[in-house]
C-alpha cells in the first residue's frame, strides 16, 4: 500500500481520515499545515500528498506550488469546503474531493490517483 501525507489544520479530520485510510492498507503521516507539510518533505517523500485547500500560514495551493517548485511529482489531492469552480479552480492538482465526504469518496479517490501513479 501507500504512504499517504495529510495536511489539514482541522485535527477531526486528521485523526478520521488517518483511521480511514489506515484500515485500508496505508501508511498515513498527518500535519497540521503547509509548512508543517514542507518539513515532513525534507524528511521522506511520500507516494500521495492529500491536503486541505484553506489553511492558517500556509494553505493547500502554495504548498502545491512549493512542492512543485521544489521538483516532487507526488500525486497531490486537494480537500475542500468550498465550490472549485470548473478546471481553472482545480488547475494541476491530480484530485480534488468536496468536504464533506463520504468514506468511499475518500477511498475512490486516493486509490484512483494512486493507480495513475507508480507507487
Amino acid at each position: 500500500m501507500a504512504q499517504i501525507l495529510v495536511v489539514d489544520d482541522d485535527a477531526t479530520i486528521l485523526a478520521l481520515v488517518k483511521r480511514m485510510l489506515a484500515m485500508e492498507g496505508h501508511t498515513v503521516a498527518v500535519v497540521g499545515d503547509g509548512i508543517e507539510a514542507l518539513k515532513y518533505l525534507d524528511v521522506l517523500i511520500p507516494d500521495l500528498i492529500l491536503s486541505d485547500i484553506s489553511m492558517p500560514r500556509m494553505d493547500g495551493q502554495a504548498l502545491f506550488l512549493e512542492v512543485r517548485a521544489r521538483g516532487l511529482e507526488v500525486p497531490f489531492v486537494v480537500m475542500s469546503g468550498h465550490l472549485m469552480e470548473g478546471e481553472s479552480g482545480r488547475s494541476g492538482f491530480d484530485g480534488w474531493l468536496p468536504k464533506p465526504f463520504l468514506l468511499e469518496d475518500l477511498i475512490a479517490i486516493i486509490d484512483a490517483t494512486l493507480v495513475r501513479q507508480p507507487v
